[in-house]
């Protein structure tokens, strides 16, 4: 059996400006504007990385309909990126003016970490954290 994650889904409060955010820092590309039914009320962009894995943004218009989502839930903890050049991404996220950028060493490496516009913790690394390489995986 083959399996791919083909999308992680989050709650943001403002899909547009989470998605240019996304674009701008990691070059993550708007592909679709999902139109959910009628009874959801909300709006839902999905952005992409170059591998097709992609990031579902949930803007609900009625917060209070997805309480049982939004507080106390089991659910995403945070997203990881790898990036070609750690510290050129990290120039990219001041610039942004992100604040409270950590640089953690994660099996003797750098592993950037911050939260984006809507408080979901990122994770940041490059080539040098192997654990996110391709090649090295369990047998």
């Amino acid at each position: 059996m083959t399996v791919q994650i083909k999308h992680i889904a989050m709650f943001v409060k403002d899909v547009d400006a989470t998605a240019d955010f996304y674009g701008r820092v990691f070059g993550l590309k708007r592909v679709v504007e999902v139109e959910p039914p009628a009874e959801f009320k909300m709006r839902a962009v999905n952005v992409t990385d170059d591998a097709g894995h992609a990031i579902t943004m949930i803007q609900p218009d009625d917060v209070d309909r997805y309480r049982e989502w939004r507080y106390e839930t089991w659910g995403v903890n945070h997203i990881g990126f790898a990036v070609d050049d750690l510290e050129v991404t990290l120039a990219q996220l001041r610039e942004e003016g992100v604040e409270g950028i950590e640089v953690v060493e994660v099996e003797g490496q750098p592993v950037a970490k911050f939260r984006d516009l809507n408080g979901t913790e990122i994770d940041v690394a490059d080539a040098r954290y192997l654990v996110w390489n391709m090649d090295h995986h369990l047998s």
